[in-house]
């Protein structure tokens, strides 16, 4: 096996396969329930005091998928009504304040 540098997620690969092979139900969920901050940095609604979907309707994000480098580095997340901040995006992390 060559190695990549990427993670190849074979658990997920196996439970695709179990469902489609069996015809197991299913339910998709919208984007909100595993949000992939790599894919889109999402915004902070103060009022909510949450983080939201970056583009409107910002509605609450209810679960953040962190994987891989996404896990350590900071991000650049923008407020909505103006203003910014920058920090992790884990569970209690502290934030800085960046221009509007």
């Amino acid at each position: 096996m060559h190695w990549t540098g990427r993670a190849a997620p074979h658990d997920q690969f196996a439970l695709n396969a179990a469902i489609h092979l069996e015809n197991l139900p299913t339910r998709f969920m919208e984007p909100t329930y595993n949000w992939i901050c790599d894919l889109a940095t999402p915004k902070w609604d103060a009022e909510l005091g949450r983080f939201v979907r970056p583009v409107a309707p910002h509605r609450p994000i209810h679960v953040m998928h962190l994987a891989g480098p996404a896990k350590a580095r900071e991000f650049d997340v923008d407020v909505i009504g103006g203003g910014g901040r920058r920090g992790k995006l884990l569970f209690g992390a502290t934030y800085s304040e960046t221009a509007p």
